[in-house]
């Protein structure tokens, strides 16, 4: 699942590549930097058409039961 990673300073904006290791809201220009990002253990950093999404990413060995 993909999930777009919302601007904490405008609320409506979502995070865009601005430059090596420097992503910037699309609404209000607010910059954060690749390390700002808090993923969980099981999460990575995407870009999908233009715009930075999170990816839960399923270990296949965890047993559904």
């Amino acid at each position: 699942m993909f999930t777009p990673i919302i601007c904490g300073t405008c609320d409506q904006g979502k995070y865009a590549p601005a430059g090596p290791g420097l992503y910037a809201c699309t609404m209000c220009g607010h910059t954060l930097a690749t390390t700002d990002f808090v993923l969980d253990p099981e999460e990575r950093l995407i870009c999908r058409d233009g715009v930075m999404y999170t990816q839960a990413q399923h270990s296949l060995s965890e047993d559904p039961s």
